[in-house]
């Protein structure tokens, strides 16, 4: 009755003394208790003292009882300690759990799939870079291709749950491939997430997945602060990236952030890279007559280097050098 009501404290405390005088509770009562242990709303347990990770590590404990009583959990049990462990990160539990469902011919359900997903994925890469359990991310992934095969419908947790952990892993195609088709369902990431991808390609130079990854964050957010704009320009420069480099530098102006010779020499350096002269001119006489920025000496370098690296360009670096020299040390 105490757990049917949510009341944590009296519930267990009935447990506990039906345990002491060698009561046996029906499989229905530890589908009971397992149920308030893994409640996550403080409000429906307001008057508990118990912290969540105390009531969830209970239900572990109260499903290991139940399973040393003899009886055969029904799926709901299955289903309740499934998602204790997603909650706890508790990977190699569930897999434990799977694997005597399998030893009693017991299919596992889609509520049960989903969380062994959640918790593995966790799991493989809650403990940082040098304790990696690929065996639990194997787990993980065996699972999240078999659900998509099936074209099973998922929750935004197990995507981002998987993506997470590809993440982590360093695996980034791999995991905007995941988000990609969490979209496609219908649902939308965490902004969080996508953030996190997005700093690590940047870093990491993956920088044929900026774009999409922008235009997500821009559909959740309809903004991108100063310093992100730079470095995904920045970034999109090194390679060449136009599409990029002309929506960053069109963002940057219609949010209002101020022109700066960096924005320009992204700008300079990505047409440089594409060989576009006519571009690249444009935009240092728009440096210059728009917001009276001077090119530096090391800006006419970058297009000094970029104009003559082909022969059939060269008849002109020395001329657009010159007049860049000239207009950095007159001042015009």
């Amino acid at each position: 009755q105490s757990a049917r009501h949510y009341d944590y404290d009296r519930a267990i405390e009935a447990w506990e003394a039906a345990k002491e005088q060698g009561c046996l509770l029906d499989v229905a009562a530890y589908e009971m208790l397992l149920g308030v242990c893994s409640v996550s709303s403080r409000p429906l347990l307001s008057h508990s003292k118990a912290t969540l990770n105390d009531r969830l590590f209970k239900g572990i404990e109260v499903y290991d009882h139940l399973l040393a009583s003899g009886q055969t959990p029904n799926h709901a049990v299955f289903n309740l300690v499934a998602k204790i462990c997603s909650m706890t990160q508790s990977g190699k539990k569930v897999l434990e759990v799977k694997e005597y469902m399998e030893k009693h011919s017991i299919s596992p359900s889609l509520p049960f799939r989903q969380y062994t997903v959640i918790a593995c994925a966790s799991a493989a890469t809650d403990r940082g870079p040098k304790h990696r359990d690929r065996g639990l991310f194997v787990a993980a992934r065996r699972e999240y291709i078999n659900l998509v095969k099936e074209k099973a419908s998922l929750p935004a947790k197990v995507y981002e749950g998987y993506a997470e952990a590809l993440y982590h892993l360093g695996s980034l195609n791999d995991a905007v491939r995941v988000l990609d088709e969490m979209i496609s369902a219908g649902l939308q990431p965490r902004l969080s997430l996508c953030m996190a991808i997005l700093e690590s390609a940047i870093t990491k130079g993956f920088t044929h997945i900026l774009l999409k990854l922008t235009t997500w964050i821009m559909n959740m957010n309809g903004t991108l602060d100063e310093g992100t704009c730079q470095a995904l320009l920045d970034a999109a420069t090194r390679t060449g990236q136009i599409q990029l480099v002309s929506r960053m530098w069109n963002l940057m102006e219609e949010y209002g952030y101020p022109a700066s010779e960096q924005r320009y020499l992204a700008m300079v350096k990505a047409f440089g890279f594409n060989r576009d002269d006519t571009s690249m001119y444009a935009a240092l006489a728009a440096m210059e007559a728009k917001h009276g920025i001077k090119p530096s000496l090391g800006m006419q370098k970058v297009v000094a280097k970029s104009i003559s690296n082909r022969v059939t360009r060269t008849d002109s670096a020395f001329y657009i050098a010159s007049s860049l020299h000239e207009a950095y040390n007159s001042g015009e």
